[in-house]
């Protein structure tokens, strides 16, 4: 009861002050962990239960290895997945599938599809589960190549199974995603939300509405993932006007208090510059929050400039006892980066920022947050946060701490980290150290004219025309231009993309 009413603290004390523990205990408290999406507890728990030589039954195991997926840790999983063999039920499809599945948000998928194609029953489920998998950890080819091998075992796809693949067919520019929904002999609002969040995800709000508009004509009534959608296309259509509409088809629906529609509201106001309706929205008591509404309402602040707000929301985030996840540091590092380049540019001289004076505060809370992901928060930083962090000692003039930074990385830095450090480069007129920056970028992103434009901003600001001019010249001889920028346009109810020189 107190688990499924938010309140592990007190499902907890109840657990601890129990005389007996049996089975059903332990499986209802970590079931009420994950229920709270308290992750890290979870496994805490599950190794308590080893300690306390407690059977591990298919739910625990399963549980658990929903924890370990979630929090990307690839020891762990292994580490469940060895317990589930000695307890004999890693054959278990129930088990099976969930262990196939942390294998592949680890970034294991080898292992995965080994075990996989060693399964000795595979029904539709354990298909299903599979091809969603892979769909949500970012492998659409896999995902499709895996249905194909399904319909050579000759097993008819059911909804279930053409619902997990629509989104890969979206993310592989498949106009079959349109050819397999279609064919469902049966359409319902699920079906229906899966081709319009597809199209979302891919970029592509104008179908996305196209296809609302196309449900709106069924006899079939839209439900909260369909506002969620909506309301994301509408962020990418910056279309203030059309999502203040779908606000009030929402209310009217009376979905406004269900907390991803409502979280999806703060982003679509905050992304298209009504920060104050997005507040609103936040800080009305009677609605309950997540992560999520945290993490987007700090995000929204980042997004309007208001750096500040960001910062202090994420304190405000721990005071009330929400655990920051990997998107939180994500967002609030940029802040601190930000703050830096505000004051920078507040008539200090450069050599007193390059020494770290003006800027060791936010420096160093920036260092503490970051470090608060390992010791505190136990997330292991991502190429993201790294970037995050180049991003702020770069804005700061910090190249050395930069460079050793990038160089001690646990991995190979990405166009991200690389970018970042053009950009400060830039911003420092840091020739030297742009051209690094440049060449690694240019082998990460041959395609990318923004990196070249972007050093030869940089020749041309410190007056280097020479080189300004060699730089823009390799871009035709590479084949690269710059891409232009285009934007949605509603004429008479339809979406329509212009390009800038239109």
């Amino acid at each position: 009861m107190y688990s499924k009413c938010g309140d592990v603290n007190a499902a907890r004390r109840v657990f601890d002050h129990m005389w007996g523990r049996d089975d059903v205990s332990w499986k209802t408290m970590v079931a009420g962990y994950v229920f709270n999406r308290c992750f890290f507890e979870v496994l805490k728990l599950f190794d308590r239960m080893k300690v306390e030589n407690s059977k591990i039954n298919k739910t625990s195991a399963v549980s658990a290895l929903l924890a370990a997926a979630e929090m990307r840790d690839l020891e762990k999983g292994k580490e469940i997945h060895e317990c589930a063999i000695r307890e004999g039920i890693d054959s278990d499809v129930l088990v099976a599938t969930p262990i196939m599945t942390m294998y592949i948000k680890c970034g294991e998928l080898e292992k995965a599809k080994k075990l996989f194609k060693g399964l000795m029953e595979r029904d539709l489920i354990a298909w299903a589960a599979f091809i969603s998998a892979l769909v949500q950890s970012g492998y659409p080819e896999e995902a499709l190549s895996i249905f194909r091998d399904m319909q050579n075992h000759n097993l008819k796809p059911d909804k279930t199974t053409l619902t997990s693949i629509l989104p890969a067919c979206a993310d592989l520019l498949a106009i079959r995603s349109v050819n397999v929904f279609n064919r469902l002999p049966c359409k319902d609002v699920v079906t229906w939300n899966v081709l319009i969040n597809g199209y979302v995800q891919f970029g592509d709000p104008y179908h996305a509405m196209e296809f609302f508009h196309e449900l709106q004509l069924s006899k079939i009534h839209p439900d909260a993932g369909t506002m969620v959608g909506l309301l994301h296309a509408c962020s990418l259509l910056n279309d203030l006007h059309q999502g203040t509409s779908i606000h009030g088809q929402i209310m009217r629906s009376g979905f406004e208090s269900d907390c991803p529609v409502r979280n999806a509201l703060i982003d679509m106001y905050a992304k298209c510059g009504s920060l104050s309706s997005a507040e609103f929205l936040f800080y009305k008591t009677e609605f309950t929050k997540d992560e999520v509404s945290w993490n987007v309402i700090i995000a929204g602040y980042m997004q309007n400039a208001h750096a500040k707000k960001a910062i202090s929301t994420f304190y405000h985030m721990i005071m009330e006892n929400f655990r920051p996840n990997l998107v939180t540091f994500v967002n609030v590092l940029p802040a601190v980066a930000s703050l830096a380049a505000l004051r920078e540019g507040m008539a200090f001289h450069a050599y007193i920022i390059r020494m770290g004076f003006l800027h060791a505060g936010l420096i160093e809370q920036g260092w503490k947050i970051f470090e608060s992901m390992c010791e505190k928060h136990h997330f292991e930083p991502e190429l993201e946060h790294y970037a995050c962090m180049v991003d702020l000692l770069g804005r700061a003039g910090l190249f050395d701490e930069t460079l050793i930074l990038i160089k001690t990385m646990p991995m190979k830095p990405d166009a991200g980290v690389w970018g970042a450090l053009l950009g400060a480069c830039k911003m420092y007129s840091n020739i030297k150290l742009g051209e690094i920056a440049l060449q690694h970028l240019v082998k990460l992103e041959p395609e990318n004219a923004t990196n070249y434009v972007v050093l030869s901003s940089l020749f041309a600001e410190s007056g280097n025309w020479g080189n300004e001019g060699s730089i823009r010249s390799r871009m035709p001889e590479s084949g690269l231009k710059k891409t232009p920028g285009f934007s949605w346009v509603e004429v008479e109810n339809r979406f329509h993309a212009c390009i800038r020189s239109q």
